[in-house]
C-alpha cells in the first residue's frame, strides 16, 4: 500500500507541472457553439495519440472509454489521470485570429479482478464535451437613408458536459469478450451575449444563460477474435434524454437602466447514441487499428442556432510500435509510439454547408518507472471553410496523462 501512494505522488508531481500553461486559457472553437460542443473521444495520450481509435484497440496502457470490453484485457489494476492544452487559429477570410484552453481530461481506475476469466471493473470521470468559444461581430445600422450607427456584439460560452462511467467486462471464452456500463452525464453551459453601440445615448444589452444539463445511458460492447492476432469491436453508447435547466438574465441599458428580467425554465432533448464498429491486427511488435463511429444528431433540438443537426460520421485509423516490458529490455524499446489520425464530418450544417474534420495525431508513452507510464500526444488538423462567410479554424492539440500499473488482487487456486 506504501508503493501504492509513492506512485500516486508521483503522479499528482507530474501533472502539477502542467497546471501553469492551462491556466489562462481564453477560448477554442467557435463551432462548440452548436450542439453538445466538441466532442471528446478518449482519455488519456495513448489512445489520443492512436488516432482517437479504440473499438477494437487491445492496447495494453490507458483506459478504454468507447469499448467496455477491451477492460477484459488488463492485467493489472491501472490508475490513470491526465490534462490537454487547445491552441486554435481561426479566419474567415478577411480577419484572423487565435484562441486556447486547457482542460482536465479525465481520471479513471481499472481494476484487474481475474485475469484467468477475464474479470475487470472500471470508473471515472471524463469530459463528454467542452464548450469554449468567443466570436466578435460588428453591428452596422443605417439611419433615415443616410446616417448610420456602429457598434459590436459578443457571443462566449464556457463549460461542457460531463460524463462519468462505472462497469465491468468478461471473457466469455477465448476469443471473445464483453463489457457494459452504466454512464451519467451531468454540466453547465454559460452563454453570454452583448451588444454595444458607439454612441452616448444609444441603447445596449446584455444576456446571459446558464444551462445546467442532465442525462444517463448504458455502453456495451464486444470484442472478437476469429484468427490469432485479429480484432473485430463492436460498440455503442445509448442514452436517455438530455434534461435542461435554464436561468436567464437580460438587461437593456440607455443612459438609465431601463430593463432587467430574469426567467427560469426546463426542457428536454433527445441524446444521440453512437454505434462504431472497429477492427485491429497485431503484428510482432506493431498494432494496426480502424474505427468508424456513426450518431444521429437529427432529433436533437438544443442550442439549435444557424445550425440544422444531421448525422455524423467518424473514421480513424493508428499505428503503434509498442513497447515491451521484459525483464533486460532497454529504455528505448520499452517506449510506445503512436501515431494515427482521421476525418469527422459533425453532426450538424451551417448555411447549408457541411463542417467536417482533418486530423493527425503522434505521441509516445515513456516509462517513468517499472509501474508508471508517462504519456504525451500531439494532435493537428483543420476545421470547416471559410466559403459563404464561415471561418476556418487550424487547431493543435497537446494531451499529458500518468498511468500507474499495480497487482492489487493476488491468483489464487483454482480446483
Amino acid at each position: 500500500m506504501k508503493r501504492i501512494f509513492s506512485n500516486t505522488y508521483r503522479v499528482i508531481l507530474t501533472l502539477s507541472l502542467f497546471i501553469p500553461a492551462i491556466a489562462f486559457g481564453q477560448g477554442g472553437s467557435n463551432y462548440s457553439i452548436f450542439g453538445v460542443g466538441d466532442r471528446v473521444y478518449s482519455m488519456g495520450a495513448g489512445y489520443e495519440s492512436f488516432g482517437n481509435t479504440q473499438i477494437a484497440n487491445t492496447m495494453a496502457t490507458g483506459i478504454n472509454i468507447q469499448n467496455p470490453a477491451a477492460w477484459s484485457f488488463a492485467d493489472k489494476t491501472r490508475l490513470q489521470a491526465g490534462f490537454r492544452f487547445n491552441q486554435i487559429a481561426t479566419n474567415n477570410a478577411t480577419i484572423s485570429g487565435s484562441q486556447n484552453n486547457g482542460k482536465m481530461d479525465g481520471i479513471g481506475v481499472l481494476f484487474n479482478v481475474d485475469t484467468t476469466k477475464g474479470f475487470s471493473i472500471a470508473l471515472g470521470i471524463t469530459p463528454y464535451s467542452n464548450v469554449n468559444y468567443a466570436i466578435y461581430t460588428p453591428v452596422s445600422v443605417t439611419l433615415d437613408g443616410s446616417s448610420s450607427l456602429g457598434g459590436i456584439t459578443n457571443t462566449s460560452g464556457r463549460g461542457g458536459i460531463t460524463q462519468v462511467f462505472a462497469g465491468a467486462s468478461y471473457k466469455i471464452f477465448d476469443g471473445l469478450r464483453a463489457g457494459a456500463s452504466i454512464l451519467g452525464l451531468f454540466g453547465t453551459i454559460n452563454t453570454s451575449i452583448s451588444t454595444q453601440i458607439y454612441t452616448t445615448n444609444a441603447l445596449s444589452s446584455e444576456i446571459n444563460r446558464r444551462d445546467a444539463v442532465s442525462g444517463g445511458g448504458v455502453s456495451a460492447g464486444f470484442m472478437f477474435e476469429p484468427v490469432r492476432n485479429l480484432t473485430i469491436g463492436v460498440a455503442g453508447a445509448f442514452y436517455s434524454s438530455l434534461d435542461i435547466s435554464t436561468a436567464q438574465r437580460s438587461i437593456s441599458l440607455g443612459s438609465i437602466r431601463i430593463g432587467d428580467t430574469t426567467a427560469q425554465f426546463t426542457s428536454a432533448t433527445p441524446m444521440p447514441s453512437t454505434i462504431g464498429l472497429g477492427i485491429s491486427y497485431r503484428s510482432g511488435k506493431f498494432l494496426f487499428g480502424t474505427d468508424i463511429l456513426l450518431t444521429d444528431f437529427s432529433s436533437f433540438s438544443y442550442r439549435e442556432g444557424k445550425s440544422n443537426y444531421t448525422s455524423g460520421q467518424r473514421v480513424t485509423f493508428g499505428i503503434s510500435r509498442l513497447g515491451t516490458f521484459a525483464p533486460g529490455t532497454s529504455f528505448g524499446d520499452r517506449i510506445n509510439f503512436n501515431m494515427g489520425g482521421g476525418y469527422e464530418t459533425l453532426p450538424f450544417t451551417v448555411k447549408d454547408q457541411t463542417i467536417a474534420d482533418i486530423f493527425l495525431t503522434a505521441g509516445m508513452e515513456l516509462p517513468i518507472t517499472t509501474d508508471a507510464l508517462l504519456g504525451i500526444a500531439f494532435s493537428g488538423g483543420q476545421r470547416g471553410i471559410t466559403d459563404n462567410g464561415l471561418v476556418k479554424e487550424m487547431f493543435a492539440r497537446f494531451t499529458v496523462s500518468v498511468t500507474i500499473n499495480e497487482i492489487w488482487f493476488q491468483p489464487f487456486a483454482r480446483e
